[in-house]
């Protein structure tokens, strides 16, 4: 499934205007396209039928769809914004001259018109809006979530930004929207999502052989994912599926070996060592059953001290992947260790938690890191990453994923109610599956855990970290539905893996 950002789109276009397809064309595509798409899929004949109209191209698409429905209900079209602004638009608005359309020149009596209406397009704003919208447009928006009218939205939802953001308040919520020529990360990442509701894909003509520039973004699906994870060969033994050392846990956090431990065992890794501070092997062990343990020297406050390196550099001689940073504390013997091993290591490893926040100082420290790295940084993890603000990496995941990825050589999975996973080379995943029962303390250690035991097993790092996210979505859907998103806990995640496995008879 396509999906393009706004510049791969507004590229698309160009190309398509580049190889003989003028602008109107492509609008006269997209409105002619969506009107058939409405009068299939809505029973629209005898309806009356508002279409709200910005002064852009998006606006054009209305007039467009406006006119060919023109026949078979009652069409009103308002100007939300005056007068079309652009060329093309105009022309398309010149093409109601003498149709059966009832153009209102403002939006002043808007709610008097939204609650008239069987059916609403907005085709006020698409890709193109940013920022806060006016106080005239939040009343119109207001008007249209008021009404009990079908909404359909031309391209985006108005008050959301293609990136995927939406506008503080009043965003015009959506049961379908029509994305025209492809999907765009706002169809797909909340908050924006939730306002688009049902997404079709309408083609307006882009030449097939259009090959965009990076990011290339996919969604993650069950057939990607079980398309990596094959069926185990009858002849096989422990060391067949990798060895993980794990490199976890402190006095102040009891928890995080265990679930991420448990979460790599239970997605099938062959051999898990716990590399944890001597004081904590015995409280932690009982419940990291299968596991091995590797006690080290600790810190008067219970951590992993860094007189422990050269124990941890002779035991990843023998493992094939690592994980470093699940409930590690930060301090500044675990600051060194970790930036001793990630100069150190040659394998594949997976950075989390206060492994991250101990390189956050200086992330050059994953350019000189030679072994393929993946990072799993959450919001405020990835603000510390790159010195930017919270908000500003909200605007746009996938831009933020992808330059830390490219610049650091590293796959970055940037944690979020939608999950993006990006590599170096410009591949770009967003998750589809996970709910709100994630949003508890120790849902990263096993996310981690996953992830890390599927490198174990010499999956690919990328291939790794795309299904380690979809699993520990899937793992959550499961336990929600059994258990409420309220009460379903990190720890119940290991076990649903058991039914995620079992029902693909693996």
């Amino acid at each position: 499934m396509k999906i393009y950002s706004i510049c791969q789109m507004r590229a698309a276009e160009k190309f398509a205007v580049e190889h003989g397809i003028d602008e109107f064309t492509l609008m006269k595509n997209a409105g002619t396209a969506a009107a058939e798409f409405l009068s299939k899929n809505l029973e629209i004949n005898g309806k009356k039928l508002l279409v709200l109209c910005g002064k852009g191209n998006n606006g054009g698409d209305g007039f467009i769809t406006a006119k060919a429905l023109s026949d078979k209900c009652s069409v009103s079209v308002v100007l939300c914004d005056g007068t079309p602004a652009t060329e093309t638009a105009s022309r398309a608005f010149s093409q109601l001259c003498g149709a059966n359309v009832r153009i209102l020149d403002s939006a002043d009596n808007i709610f008097r018109e939204t609650e008239a209406s069987d059916v609403i397009i907005d085709a006020i704003f698409g890709i193109g809006f940013k920022g806060e919208p006016s106080e005239k447009f939040k009343k119109i928006f207001s008007a249209v979530n008021l009404s009990a009218a079908k909404k359909i939205a031309f391209d985006l939802p108005s008050g959301c930004s293609g990136a995927g953001l939406a506008a503080k308040e009043g965003c015009i919520r959506a049961d379908v929207t029509l994305a025209f020529g492809a999907l765009k990360p706002a169809h797909i990442l909340l908050p924006a999502k939730e306002f688009c509701g049902r997404c079709e894909v309408i083609d307006i003509g882009v030449p097939a052989d259009f090959s965009p520039s990076a990011p290339n973004i996919s969604l993650t699906t069950d057939e990607l994912v079980f398309s990596v994870l094959k069926k185990r060969p009858r002849d096989c033994h422990k060391g067949t599926f990798g060895k993980l050392l794990n490199i976890s846990g402190c006095m102040n956090y009891l928890g995080a070996p265990v679930l991420s431990s448990s979460a790599a065992m239970r997605c099938g890794c062959g051999i898990v060592t716990l590399a944890a501070p001597r004081s904590i092997i015995p409280i932690v062990m009982p419940s990291c059953v299968g596991a091995v343990a590797l006690p080290l020297d600790e810190t008067a406050s219970g951590a992993i001290s860094h007189t422990s390196l050269d124990t941890i550099l002779s035991a990843l001689e023998g493992s094939s992947a690592c994980l470093i940073g699940c409930g590690l504390s930060l301090s500044k013997d675990t600051k060194s260790l970790v930036k001793n091993i990630l100069r150190n290591i040659n394998i594949p490893v997976i950075i989390d938690a206060d492994g991250i926040n101990a390189i956050s100082e200086n992330i050059n420290i994953l350019k000189e890191c030679a072994a393929p790295k993946i990072i799993t940084p959450h919001l405020s993890e990835m603000s510390r990453l790159t010195k930017t603000t919270v908000e500003k990496i909200k605007s746009d995941r996938i831009a933020a994923a992808s330059a830390l990825a490219e610049n650091t050589g590293s796959i970055v999975v940037l944690k979020d109610s939608s999950t993006v996973i990006a590599s170096p080379t410009g591949e770009v995943y967003v998750n589809t599956t996970g709910n709100p029962a994630l949003a508890k303390g120790g849902s990263g250690d096993v996310l981690a855990g996953i992830i890390a035991g599927l490198a174990a097993q010499k999956i690919a790092p990328l291939d790794a970290a795309v299904c380690g996210v979809y699993l520990q979505g899937s793992a959550a859907d499961k336990a929600a539905a059994r258990l409420s998103e309220y009460a379903a806990l990190p720890a119940d995640l290991p076990q649903e893996l058991c039914s995620i496995f079992s029902e693909r008879a693996l």
